[in-house]
This record gives C-alpha cells, sequence and structure tokens, in this order.
C-alpha cells in the first residue's frame, strides 16, 4: 500500500510539472504571437503615414484616387481592438480567466492596466513590454506605479507575484 501511495504522488507530482511546463510554454507562445501582431500593426501603420504623406503631395488625380484605395485597405486592416480581445480571449482560457477576474475585482483599471497586467502575469520584463504597449521602458515604469496606486499596493508587494498569486 505504501509503494502504491507512493506512485500515485510522484505521477501526480509528474502531472503538475506537465501541467506547468504547458503553461509556460503557452506564455511564451503567446508573448511572441502578440510581439509579432504588434511588429505587424508598427509597419502597417508606419506604411498607412507614408502613403498619407505621399497622397498629400500628389496633384493627380486619379494617383490620389488610387492612394486614398490604399489608405482604405490600411485602415480597415488595423483593428487593435479586435487583435487585443483575441488576445485577452486567448489569456483568459491559458489563465483561468485572469483578465475576466481582474476587471472584475478592479473594475476602475483601462484596456491599457489590463494590457500590462497580461504582460505582467507573463513576467515579461519591463524592455519586453515596452514595444507591445507602443511606449518607453520609463512610460512602462510610470505605468506600474500608476498601476499600483490603482490596485492600493504597498511598494513592497511585487506586481508579478501579485499578478501570479489568485485573484
Amino acid at each position: 500500500y505504501d509503494s502504491s501511495r507512493h506512485a500515485d504522488l510522484v505521477l501526480e507530482a509528474i502531472r503538475k510539472e506537465k501541467l506547468v511546463n504547458e503553461i509556460s510554454f503557452k506564455n511564451h507562445e503567446l508573448a511572441s504571437n502578440t510581439l509579432q501582431l504588434l511588429q505587424k500593426n508598427q509597419t502597417l501603420n508606419t506604411l498607412r503615414e507614408k502613403f498619407d504623406d505621399l497622397n498629400e503631395s500628389v496633384k493627380n488625380p486619379a494617383v490620389q484616387k488610387e492612394l486614398n484605395n490604399i489608405l482604405k485597405v490600411f485602415r480597415n486592416d488595423m483593428r487593435l481592438d479586435e487583435d487585443w480581445d483575441k488576445f485577452s480571449l486567448h489569456f483568459d482560457q491559458v489563465h483561468q480567466d485572469f483578465i475576466k477576474k481582474l476587471k472584475n475585482k478592479f473594475p476602475n483599471l483601462s484596456t491599457n492596466d489590463h494590457k500590462l497586467c497580461a504582460y505582467l502575469k507573463m513576467n515579461l520584463s519591463t524592455k519586453e513590454i515596452a514595444p507591445l504597449l507602443n511606449i518607453s521602458v520609463r512610460g512602462v515604469e510610470i505605468s506600474r506605479y500608476r498601476l499600483r496606486k490603482k490596485l492600493q499596493l504597498e511598494r513592497s508587494v511585487n506586481l508579478n507575484e501579485f499578478f501570479n498569486s489568485d485573484l
């Protein structure tokens, strides 16, 4: 009986480790996909700005019309809110409704706060978060400070640990 119990405990430990590894892998995959999406959107935005500039300098009405058609395509493709909604849905599937719980417990948080919380839960560094939020490293530090105030957390509380504990 004793060896049977020991085997059960070992199996349970292996299952838990496997789950932790799967979550870690999904976190990494989610962060990677988010970075790729952000880079795509930044590239599209840069191209849109260049087409806007070109459109203003062109005098030919036929060329302007064609440039306006191209600009419409860019505007229709740049749906950052939809991208966040998809991310948020997948994130909640991986992290037991983390964002839903966050919204319920702290209704005063903005969408950008939710994004920051999710990235902190994924254990991303300030340098990794900056391009995701399209702000500077200093901007992330300021956002972390403001988030801490909104959550009414003491300075001694580690934000990553706070988000990785059960909300």
